[in-house]
């Protein structure tokens, strides 16, 4: 597969393939759907979408099936780095180098409309980020849902993570994530 990534032509500056594996690489919970690795590489669903058939065959990306919850329960493929892969050691160094696209999205103040099944016994539209930060970071936190997982991340205060990552029924691993993000901010 190495071979095969020198060989190929640039999309840009890079191939495809590498892009699409440094997309993966800064999404440790995964991304869900060959579009949402598209939005994240900067490059065409049709071309991640190839690209991720390659790389699952091969064996650097895991693409699992997932229980998803978004007004409805539905299954929903994963796709992860594999980072014990062999060929991971011989691409991690190119995958390091490739810049991706920065999304200018500001910080969000309230909780986003496709994650209000998520607050079910409460009313997700008075819920703000400064004042129920701890609140909300739970509910998501909890929910198994990646993108629910990374929005929290992005927007809630490191502090309020870093409080709800430590409750009962947090897994350890999502606690470790929170306070590795936080380590970067």
């Amino acid at each position: 597969m190495a071979r095969k990534l020198r060989d190929a032509q640039p999309a840009s500056t890079e191939s495809g393939a590498v892009r699409v594996l440094a997309a993966l690489m800064h999404a440790p919970l995964g991304l869900h759907s060959a579009r949402r690795v598209a939005v994240a590489a900067g490059t065409s669903p049709t071309t991640a979408s190839r690209r991720l058939r390659e790389l699952v065959a091969v064996g650097v990306v895991e693409q699992t099936r997932q229980r998803v919850v978004r007004g409805t329960a539905r299954d929903e493929d994963v796709y992860r780095l594999d980072p014990t892969a062999p060929s991971w050691k011989e691409l991690a160094p190119r995958v390091r180098r490739v810049r991706l696209p920065q999304r200018s999205e500001e910080p969000a103040n309230r909780v986003p409309r496709r994650f209000y099944h998520l607050f079910w016994n409460s009313d997700p539209t008075a819920l703000t980020v400064q004042g129920n930060g701890a609140y909300i970071a739970r509910r998501m936190l909890t929910s198994n849902d990646p993108a629910a997982i990374q929005w929290s991340l992005r927007n809630i205060p490191a502090a309020d993570l870093e409080f709800a990552s430590t409750g009962r029924g947090i897994d350890p691993r999502l606690t470790s994530v929170v306070k590795n993000w936080n380590a970067t901010r």
